[in-house]
């Protein structure tokens, strides 16, 4: 009876570890350009024409959203125009750029 608990228990976080990535870096990354940066409200929302967003409950196919920045020092970083590599994630119902890299 414990090792079929303890079977249960192995099997329900394999699967739990399984649909969540543990970490930014192991999230689907991304493309896209950055079409403005704008400070609103005293938060900075960039938006960004990108492909699919894999990894994100529900997936998004693509197209151009708003993201808010995880880390605020991004924003020096980004400027209309640039291309982009990049995570995202939901905080709170909102997409949020996790990570960001100049594409390869």
């Amino acid at each position: 009876m414990i090792r079929s608990r303890l079977q249960a228990l192995a099997l329900a976080a394999a699967i739990w570890f399984a649909i969540l990535p543990a970490s930014a870096e192991d999230r689907p990354i991304a493309s896209g350009e950055v079409l403005a940066v704008d400070l609103h409200d005293g938060r900075i929302r960039i938006t960004i024409k990108h492909g699919p967003l894999l990894g994100l409950l529900p997936s998004i196919d693509g197209g151009t959203n708003a993201f808010q920045l995880k880390e605020p020092m991004m924003f020096n970083a980004l400027r209309p125009g640039d291309r982009i590599r990049f995570t995202a994630e939901r905080v709170d119902g909102q997409l949020v750029l996790s990570t960001i890299e100049p594409p390869r």
